[in-house]
């Protein structure tokens, strides 16, 4: 479990705190980012770590929340993999050109969040504050409310 706090500034604690909080999460993943490539989503491991917080519920769901879409279209070969298993479960859309600028980054589950205070900085924390989580949360709940379909459109793993 995430302590109340845990501080990071580099890629590898950034990414290995995203580790943890997809390991510990049950319900609900909300991920808001400029595109997923400091994630470390691309790596097989993580996407395994998506693979089995669907698999363990019915009720599981990822919403994923980028400000551009092509680098995971692209490059997030294991995940698209993934979604054609777990489709109903994740969804993905794209900011309003309105609420594209730089700032904060979050993964958020029912327990926690991983922050990235700014996109060009390995900043950030890991909290399982529930303030932390709440503002995250309500950040996330804004844009997703005013959020586009992906350019790629969504894809039908038919």
């Amino acid at each position: 479990m995430i302590m109340s706090a845990n501080s990071f500034d580099s890629l590898v604690d950034y990414q290995a705190q995203i580790q943890q909080l997809i390991s510990n999460a049950e319900r609900t993943l909300c991920w808001f980012d400029a595109d997923l490539s400091s994630s470390g989503i691309d790596k097989p491991e993580l996407v395994a770590s998506i693979r089995h917080f669907l698999a363990a519920s019915n009720l599981a769901r990822v919403k994923i929340l980028l400000q551009e879409d092509v680098w995971f279209w692209r490059k997030c070969t294991h995940l698209n993999e993934a979604l054609g298993a777990f489709g109903h479960a994740v969804e993905v859309r794209i900011c309003n050109e309105v609420d594209k600028v730089p700032g904060e980054q979050f993964l958020i589950s029912e327990a926690a969040a991983v922050r990235r205070f700014y996109p060009t900085s390995m900043r950030g924390e890991a909290s399982s504050s529930g303030t932390v989580r709440t503002l995250c949360q309500q950040r996330f709940d804004d844009l997703w409310s005013r959020a586009e379909l992906p350019s790629e459109g969504r894809r039908l793993f038919i």
